[in-house]
């Protein structure tokens, strides 16, 4: 089922430079002027509208464009002698127009080749690697060309649909393979359950099609090294798979507790029709360590920005091992951020919020900067 189509009002460029990649910001006027940013599945078609807040002013663009759930995603470029905008094969049909007046920017090129999934472009791409050699060296220029150039290439190889037998398991692991140059040489890390999911033909396929790319760059293909599942986190594979399943069920069980019902706006966010509830979802599994903390779960910046957006709101925070969630106001959630631990700055900021047993107390919030504990006995429930 389509959802409804939002409208393009403008673009906000992440970066602050005059030329580059811009992001579209959409509309919903129907609903509300909230801001909205597309999310973007790897088949390249919009999967949902976020909520979205931004530091940066919104720079409103005169292009009538309307776009629903399902529908090619909408990239926009700024350049100095106009933008270039549209669907993949809009860009790429400009992108051949316009390449030579382009040159004179070899870091858009770059950014337009990665969206577009544009390959045969090496020559531009190690113009950038040169100047960046020149300006933070080696080592920093390569770190940037495996994460933004020979990691994705990998990922975009591994995972054609008709290579994996697991697609869903695959789906999950194949964003955890790294490229990592060290000198001239490049390895390839993988998790080691997709040794067994992509046949020995895939892997020489890979090595082989690496080891010409990184011939463009004066490089050598190493080795490919297969490392084990601690790279997962505390989840567990079977976790990952059935979380989305495990969030609709908790917001589900949640909202006939308010006689409301609960339409999903993203995998996290969920919000009654009338826009008077709003929740974020979120899961954890159990840590099995020695130590007091039981659940971990990061409370961001832009969460707490959308669900002050409506008359009431919550965060509902599962366990993966239990039938188990906690449903906190966000009143109370506020109350608290202060004696909470938090890690990063401005929109990438976020709160630690630790579920932790005392003694013979449970289910308690760890306030450490109090060093004290608070009981959640009140906001438990059970789907």
């Amino acid at each position: 089922m389509r959802s409804r189509a939002v409208r393009l009002y403008g673009v906000v460029n992440p970066t602050g430079q005059e030329d580059g990649f811009c992001v579209p910001v959409f509309i919903d006027r129907e609903r509300s002027n909230h801001p909205l940013v597309q999310i973007v599945n790897e088949q390249n078609c919009i999967e949902a509208f976020e909520p979205f807040f931004s530091p940066i002013d919104i720079e409103e663009v005169d292009i009538e464009i309307a776009k629903s759930v399902g529908d090619p995603a909408f990239w926009y470029f700024e350049l100095g002698r106009g933008p270039i905008y549209g669907s993949i094969e809009d860009i790429r049909r400009q992108f051949r127009k316009r390449k030579d007046s382009l040159k004179e920017n070899p870091f858009v090129v770059l950014q337009i080749l990665s969206a577009c999934q544009m390959e045969g472009h090496e020559d531009d791409i190690r113009i950038v690697r040169d100047t960046l050699i020149k300006s933070i060296g080696m080592v920093g220029a390569n770190a940037w060309l495996d994460t933004n150039v020979l990691s994705p290439k990998i990922r975009n190889w591994l995972g054609k649909p008709h290579r994996t037998k697991h697609s869903t398991q695959s789906k999950i692991l194949i964003p955890s393979v790294l490229a990592v140059t060290d000198s001239d040489e490049t390895t390839v890390l993988a998790p080691e359950e997709l040794e067994h999911w992509l046949d020995e033909a895939t892997w020489n396929q890979m090595r082989a099609n690496l080891a010409s790319t990184l011939k463009s760059f004066g490089l050598k293909f190493a080795d490919l090294r297969f490392f084990g599942n601690a790279g997962l986190g505390n989840i567990s594979l079977t976790s990952l798979i059935s979380v989305q399943q495990l969030k609709r069920e908790t917001s589900s069980s949640f909202a006939r507790t308010k006689s409301l019902n609960l339409r999903q706006i993203t995998k996290s966010y969920f919000e009654d029709p009338a826009g008077a509830l709003r929740v974020v979802c979120t899961f954890s599994s159990r840590y099995e360590g020695k130590g007091k903390r039981k659940y971990w779960f990061g409370y961001h910046e832009t969460w707490d920005r959308w669900l002050e957006g409506s008359k009431e709101s919550f965060l509902l925070l599962g366990c993966v091992d239990t039938r188990m969630f906690f449903a906190l106001p966000l009143r109370f959630i506020r109350s608290q951020l202060p004696h909470l631990r938090t890690t990063g700055t401005g929109k990438d900021k976020y709160w630690h919020i630790d579920i932790v047993d005392l003694a013979s107390k449970k289910n308690l919030l760890d306030l450490p900067r109090l060093r004290q504990a608070v009981t959640l006995a009140e906001f438990t429930h059970r789907f």
